[in-house]
């Protein structure tokens, strides 16, 4: 038994309770499970049923194929219509998820409602100006078919009304597109908490709704006119119907404009804008939840990748289509064929394809997902993907074989089926070569991506210019396989021999050759859907993703458990749960220590001033020191804490390195140096003995002796240093040594509230006599107290000197100074 329940989203209590399952995140009803995967294949054969049957029962030869298209677009619809009610069915996530969600969809819904109402406030008139301009066509001459016939007026009510349909449809698929996509989204973030395959599934369900109903819409359009203007006795052959049909490929053309336009700025500068307040001015990672602007970037995921890719590709195929279908009545009229089936061959290849395109879909399941792992040992999803879509492409191919057969079995010309068989197995051909370069070129299993990667290591603009060379490479083979295959179609279609016994042979050839690489097209066009939902898999992943990140914890929650998502290394984690941030943090501030905040407080205990950095610092600050990477190669290392006196950047580093390294942690406040030393012995009576080799000494950072000092493996700066300190302390690192902390820029004269600084990493290449080399990388902008400097110390050198026996090796940097002085220094 079925009751209806209605309540608010923001007092939804579970998401799924007793059995049942919800249709969306406001509204919602309890309803009966249903069993899994019973009603696709039901659906499927009573598509198949229909078909048959009216294909059969029908006496019009024009009748028999807008059965069998109505059919194949009906289970599109069904198809779609199932998914959407698969996915509304999964759990909707807690309460934090959907307070995230709901502002996408909400954002995401005004700006469609925007851009329609621009988009429909200029078809009117365009469509007016398209009706009108027909009245300036001249008169016809000569008997060029029986469209010629039909008057200028009807030729522009009839392109009018096409051209607003055909926007209309497009604007339909790109709406239930954005809507079914933003609810799914919350639902893969949710999924993803029980499993990836599950995860991977659901998102890619949610894509291919769109992607089914996006091609079922457009070829409903494509039909429908059809029809009416045959029925209507506008024009009675058929080979003049797809003549009139022009406008409707225009009405798309004109949605999908301003939806790759409109949607593609959008997506970037939102993208861009929230990348640039929360990185480069607030330090904070991405999707923070602290970052508004993360909502607007995960609106333009919807608008511009999910939507703009739905018109864009609605707008190419009903082109096709509609090109396809004036190719094939001008080869009937030259051959003196039946016009009929060759006209509506474009039409059946693309219903097929979309009964293809959904058996690739349910290929897709957790079942597979989940065996493919076993069997590979690891996790493979795009492997899963891949072969849904050769299901698609065998599928497709198939039924291309079965309609060329059927509908291009030309009299007169008993080879004609097989030459455009092979002109569709070109455009295949084609599909799969794109398909697996793509596929080579963006994959970090394959050689160019870790190119790219690797090039990263040396700084902005080797990563720039190996980038574009590899995508101006990745090029290569399918501008290369399109040409092979536009000329191998022609070749096929001209020789094919439909219209060798009509009056002008060689009309007939051209036309047929024209009409092979429309049929290349088509087959290069065969998986379409199957090829959208794997693009809109992308936004609504994303989306997931930043759904996830957003509504995660960020303060206190009866311990570490939300604190610890700060550190995105697992081993980092790890640590980061094992050693008690709380234990550091001023007496009376447990309730804070927590927070991703610095923390700062006098402690009346100890008499001293307790300062913690934001944990989001320090674990930025434990990844570029890599203190995980050189422990599996080197025993014993040697590390150097200077100014962080707190001890917690000690303790972290001790837990990460393990017993038996040296460790030196210098502090001059002696009072804040004795509360550390005890802390730190306290903590290693427990899980992580690494703490007692800490030795906590009372000095300042000025007065290490760089020449008798010994030289550390890892260095880090707690406070901030001016930019000379950076090379002063990076003398005491050794070869291949790496130091991590804030400095700032200099310059002269001093402003009096500081300078904006910067967390560095200094990374020393070798030592030589007289000349030490480094390389900086600016990791992000950070602001910390300053380290207290000598008295009469200005510039940060410990000589007083200038800067001539250093050299630096930014990576980020190839300036003609640089290599001047490089130059003169290697001559010396």
């Amino acid at each position: 038994m079925s009751s209806s329940l209605r309540r608010s989203a923001s007092t939804r209590d579970a998401d799924v309770e007793g059995g049942a399952v919800y249709d969306d995140d406001i509204d919602w009803t309890k309803v009966k499970r249903t069993q899994k995967g019973k009603a696709p294949p039901l659906t499927l054969l009573g598509a198949g049923v229909c078909a048959a049957w009216l294909c059969l029962t029908t006496t019009r030869t024009v009748g028999r194929y807008e059965a069998f298209v109505a059919c194949c677009v009906a289970y599109g619809a069904l198809f779609s219509t199932y998914l959407r009610k698969w996915i509304a069915k999964r759990s909707g996530g807690d309460s934090a998820m959907r307070a995230i969600s709901q502002p996408i969809a909400d954002g995401a819904a005004g700006f469609l409602r925007v851009q329609y109402a621009a988009i429909f406030r200029l078809a009117a008139p365009l469509a007016l100006l398209i009706g009108l301009s027909y009245k300036l066509r001249p008169p016809p001459r000569g008997a060029a078919g029986a469209a010629q016939a039909v008057s200028r007026t009807t030729l522009g009510c009839v392109a009018s009304c096409c051209f607003l349909v055909g926007a209309g449809c497009s604007a339909l698929s790109g709406y239930a597109a954005m809507r079914v996509a933003s609810h799914a989204n919350v639902r893969v973030a949710d999924a993803a908490k029980r499993s990836a395959a599950d995860a991977l599934v659901v998102c890619f369900r949610g894509g291919a709704f769109s992607a089914v109903l996006n091609l079922t819409l457009c070829i409903v359009g494509v039909l429908v006119l059809f029809g009416v203007i045959h029925m209507a006795g506008v024009v009675d052959d058929a080979a003049d119907v797809p003549l009139l049909l022009v406008g409707y490929g225009f009405g798309a053309s004109f949605v999908a404009l301003f939806m790759q336009l409109g949607g593609g700025i959008y997506t970037k500068a939102a993208d861009v804008g929230a990348d640039l307040v929360g990185k480069v001015e607030q330090a904070i990672p991405e999707d923070d939840p602290r970052n508004p602007a993360v909502v607007a970037d995960l609106v333009g995921d919807m608008v511009g990748d999910c939507v703009g890719s739905s018109a864009d590709v609605f707008e190419s195929v009903g082109a096709e289509i509609i090109g396809a279908m004036i190719l094939g009545g001008r080869l009937a009229r030259d051959a003196g064929a039946d016009p009929a089936p060759v006209v509506f061959f474009p039409l059946v290849v693309h219903s097929i394809d979309v009964v293809a395109s959904s058996l690739g879909v349910l290929a897709v399941s957790k079942e597979r997902v989940v065996a493919l792992e076993r069997r590979e040992g690891e996790y493979a999803p795009m492997v899963v993907l891949q072969q849904g879509y050769l299901v698609t492409l065998a599928v497709a191919l198939a039924g291309f074989g079965l309609a060329c057969f059927w509908l291009l079995d030309v009299e007169g010309a008993p080879a004609a089926w097989r030459h455009f068989l092979g002109c569709g197995l070109c455009g295949f051909g084609t599909a799969f070569v794109c398909m697996r370069a793509s596929r080579y070129y963006t994959d970090y299993a394959f050689e160019p991506v870790r190119r790219i990667a690797e090039s990263a290591t040396t700084g902005h603009a080797t990563t720039i210019i190996t980038g574009l060379a590899v995508g101006l490479e990745s090029v290569v083979a399918p501008v290369l396989t399109v040409g092979v295959a536009v000329v191998a179609s022609y070749h096929l279609g001209r020789t094919s021999g439909v219209g060798a016994t009509s009056g002008d042979p060689a009309a007939a050839a051209r036309a047929a050759g024209l009409f092979g690489t429309a049929v290349a097209t088509m087959g290069m066009l065969a998986s379409a859907v199957y090829v959208l939902a794997m693009n809109n898999f992308g936004p609504i992943a994303d989306n997931a993703g930043g759904i996830a990140e957003m509504s995660r914890p960020v303060h206190k929650s009866n311990g570490r458990g939300a604190f610890a998502v700060w550190f995105v290394h697992p081993t980092h984690r790890l640590i980061s749960t094992q050693v008690d941030r709380a234990a550091f943090a001023p007496a009376g501030h447990d309730d804070r220590a927590f927070d991703d905040a610095p923390l700062r407080a006098a402690e009346a205990a100890s008499g001293c001033v307790v300062h913690l950095s934001a944990p989001s610092i320090y674990a930025a600050a434990l990844e570029a020191l890599g203190l995980d990477e050189v422990s599996r190669w080197r025993r014993q290392l040697s590390f150097l804490n200077l100014g962080s006196g707190s001890g917690y950047l000690s303790a972290l580093a001790a837990a990460l390195l393990g017993e038996g390294c040296v460790h030196v942690c210098v502090e001059l406040d002696a009072a804040l140096a004795a509360r550390s030393r005890a802390t730190l012995a306290a903590l290693g009576r427990g899980p992580v003995p690494a703490l007692r080799d800490v030795q906590v000494v009372c000095a300042s950072a000025f007065d290490v002796d760089l020449d008798l000092s010994m030289k550390f493996d890892r260095i880090y700066v707690g406070a901030g240093a001016r930019h000379g300190d950076a090379r002063r302390f990076g003398r005491l690192l050794k070869p291949d040594g790496r130091l991590v902390g804030p400095f700032e820029d200099d310059f002269e004269p001093r402003p009096p509230w500081g300078l904006p600084q910067a967390l560095l990493r200094v990374t020393r290449l070798h030592a030589l006599e007289g000349f030490d080399e480094f390389e900086l990388d600016d990791l992000l902008p950070v602001q910390f107290s300053n380290l207290v400097r000598p008295a009469g110390d200005d510039d940060g050198d410990d000589d007083g000197d200038d800067d001539g026996e250093y050299a630096y090796a930014y990576a980020d940097s190839d300036s003609e100074e640089e290599d001047e002085d490089e130059e003169e220094d290697e001559d010396e």
